[in-house]
């Protein structure tokens, strides 16, 4: 599978390979998944520093009345990191799929075609065996 940051930077060359595979991925929608994990990460991280600093102010005395303050910024925060990080993994879910449908990148040198028979033979060494009896396949 290739990194989705090669993909993000390489786009049109991945684009081609894909059509000179013959294949069916959207290399767009994995650069798109990709720039909103990025910004769902980025946001998530923000949002557990912000929990940590709560947790870190509401340490030593105070009075009760900012104590609760505290404490309600607190479950709020943590709401909302549940749902970031709900949506983080429904995310990243799709861009692994997404991902996965897209080929590796094929050789320069390699030829072009729909089919194995679009293929050049490059050398050949010895004849194939020939038997006197009819070979079974591997299912018999």
């Amino acid at each position: 599978m290739l990194d989705y940051r090669f993909i993000k930077e390489n786009l049109d060359a991945v684009k081609q390979n894909i059509a000179n595979r013959n294949m069916n991925a959207d290399a767009d929608a994995v650069v798109a998944l990709f720039d909103r994990r990025t910004e769902l990460t980025t946001a998530l991280q923000a949002l557990q520093q912000k929990r940590n600093a709560n947790a870190a102010s509401m340490k030593g005395k105070m009075e009760q009345e900012q104590r609760s303050l505290l404490i309600e910024e607190g479950r709020k925060l943590k709401e909302d990191i549940a749902s970031a990080e709900s949506e983080l993994a429904r995310i990243e879910s799709k861009l692994d799929e997404e991902g996965r449908r897209i080929p590796n990148m094929a050789h320069p040198d390699a030829p072009l075609g729909k089919e194995d028979k679009d293929n050049t033979e490059v050398k050949r060494v010895g004849e194939p065996t020939q038997f006197d009896f009819e070979p079974k396949d591997h299912v018999q």
